[in-house]
């Protein structure tokens, strides 16, 4: 087991653009799942291709240039490309004239399971997501999801809480015998908390809840114990909570900040 201070990403650089900018370039795409799909946090509906000349080119036009940076790209569950060839581009030429390689070209983790790859950071307009070396065989990609990671410099409170709950529900009769209902998988939950943060962990914080409306979109966290979990998407369960803790406000500003998060199906 090991620490790691806290690490979080929230932009979803594909989503902010919208679908009207996701260009399929190259590839034939199935006209029962819809580009939106790449954008719904929901890998077990993917987007489904087929491969033109051995090859599927997909382009996100994020509609500027100098937007926030993308250094990770997540690759959800519920996709058909383990083991393909992957190479991730970005430029701020449309037609890719002069691309910077962010990633690969690499093969892809054999398997369907969620795939965090790092990537080199760009704030370039145009992303490029390019599959090679392919058979005929239709692939499903899940989800279209550049991000960028971020990690507090002041570790987490001794007592942070990550742990897996269930999701049932138990009645119990007067003889004593009860019944029990699995109402889906077990989830991780976190509960996770900072006193008194710096003014540079506190902008990141008050980013990342601007960034998904307090408490309406998910966001990815890597735990700080590695040994529980790498990564997974989670929904914060209420607002993030940030009182005010200096005794003396009138002499410096700092703040407490509380979160609580359950793991997302995906």
């Amino acid at each position: 087991m090991s620490y790691r201070n806290f690490l979080l990403a929230a932009l979803h650089a594909a989503w902010d653009a919208g679908v009207a900018n996701l260009t399929l370039s190259a590839g034939t795409e199935n006209v029962a799942t819809p580009k939106s799909r790449l954008v719904d946090g929901m890998g077990r509906y993917p987007y489904s291709v087929t491969p033109a000349t051995g090859e599927i080119d997909l382009r996100v036009d994020r509609t500027a240039t100098g937007l926030e940076a993308v250094d990770r790209f997540l690759l959800l569950p519920g996709h058909s490309i383990g083991g393909d060839t992957l190479t991730i581009e970005s430029d701020d030429d449309v037609a890719f004239g002069t691309p910077t390689t962010l990633f690969g070209p690499t093969a892809l983790a054999a398997g369907t399971a969620l795939q965090d790859l790092v990537l080199t950071s760009s704030t370039e307009r145009y992303l490029r997501f390019h599959l090679t070396g392919l058979d005929a065989t239709e692939r499903d990609i899940s989800e279209l999801w550049f991000s960028r990671r971020r990690q507090l410099a002041q570790g987490v409170r001794f007592d942070f809480d990550v742990q897996k709950i269930s999701q049932i529900s138990r009645t119990r009769g007067q003889s004593g015998y009860s019944a029990t209902k699995e109402n889906g998988p077990t989830l991780w939950r976190a509960a996770l908390s900072w006193e008194r943060l710096e003014a540079a962990d506190t902008t990141i914080l008050r980013s990342i809840r601007d960034a998904i409306g307090g408490s309406r979109d998910p966001v990815w966290i890597w735990s700080p114990d590695a040994s529980e979990f790498d990564v997974a998407l989670f929904e914060f369960d209420e607002d993030l909570s940030n009182p005010q803790q200096h005794p003396n406000p009138n002499f410096a500003l700092e703040y407490t900040f509380t979160l609580s998060a359950t793991e997302k199906l995906v």
